[in-house]
């Protein structure tokens, strides 16, 4: 799953696809919808859990302290334990950034309110509420498994090789999450690139990735992987927002963007799948 040595990947993000002959399995936010072939999402996830249980096993990840609930539900992340800042600053007047906090885009979207009410449904509490639902989805992950993700496995960033393997690509934001993440966006992300009318993912395809994932990574019982599936859907769709609301900013704040246009549906479908898993019974109820 590692082309070459991870220290390099970070340093080689950008320019990693030239080592590899082949093509991307999909596209990224592109104005054009394309299908992922559902055969080639389970292959991404057995991909993935494969490199979650390669690096797992590997220092310095093998003697790290993950924290990613804490990440995920301190308020002080706005992604949980991905990074965003060094994306921020680019487009602020800010030399650095400690950290981004959970409440950024709804502050965000407060402070250009007259330019955001461009985009019928995003507002402040569309954006408030989401981020809310969020952090009680991440409360019941607690006793998720967790490993080195990869956290952003969209299909553009999962190439097919001439040999026709799969390989990841740009591993810049490779870091600790919780397993089911990496899973749930490449479920989510190929929703939202097809144009589907259901953003988040119906139970036939969830079963089928955990089955997938288990497979190769026996992390948790088929039960519990499908239900930590369906939690970090709804991160991964908070996290495709969160990257919108970088858009608006990396645009000049246009609300011309396909990104951007997309977000009140994105948090929409959040909201509702939240609501929905929110009322039925956790395990840390019972």
């Amino acid at each position: 799953t590692l082309h070459y040595p991870l220290r390099r990947q970070r340093q080689r993000c950008i320019r990693d696809r030239e080592w590899i002959r082949g093509t991307t399995t999909g596209s990224c936010c592109s104005t054009t919808r394309t299908t992922l072939p559902e055969q080639v999402a389970l292959e991404t996830v057995g991909l993935l859990a494969r490199f979650h249980r390669h690096l797992s096993s590997t220092p310095p990840w093998s003697t790290d302290d993950p924290r990613v609930h804490e990440s995920w539900c301190s308020l002080a992340r706005v992604m949980g334990p991905i990074r965003t800042e060094a994306q921020l600053v680019r487009f602020t007047d800010e030399k650095e950034m400690a950290s981004v906090r959970m409440g950024w885009p709804a502050e965000l979207v407060a402070a250009n309110q007259d330019t955001c009410a461009e985009v019928e449904g995003w507002s402040w509490e569309a954006v408030q509420e989401a981020a809310e639902l969020v952090v009680r989805c991440a409360d019941r992950c607690a006793d998720a498994s967790v490993s080195p993700c990869h956290n952003d496995a969209h299909a553009a960033n999962v190439m097919h090789r001439q040999d026709g393997g799969l390989v990841l690509v740009d591993l810049e934001s490779v870091g600790w999450n919780w397993s089911a993440f990496d899973v749930a966006t490449v479920l989510v992300r190929r929703a939202l690139e097809a144009g589907f009318d259901e953003l988040l993912p119906d139970e036939g395809i969830i079963d089928a990735a955990a089955e997938a994932y288990l497979l190769e990574n026996p992390v948790a019982t088929h039960v519990e992987f499908v239900r930590q599936i369906q939690h970090c859907s709804v991160l991964a769709l908070w996290v495709k927002a969160v990257w919108s609301h970088i858009a608006f900013l990396a645009f000049g704040k246009s609300c011309e963007h396909p990104m951007i246009r997309a977000i009140p549906s994105e948090l929409k479908a959040l909201t509702q799948y939240a609501c929905l898993l929110y009322t039925s019974p956790s395990p840390r109820d019972s």
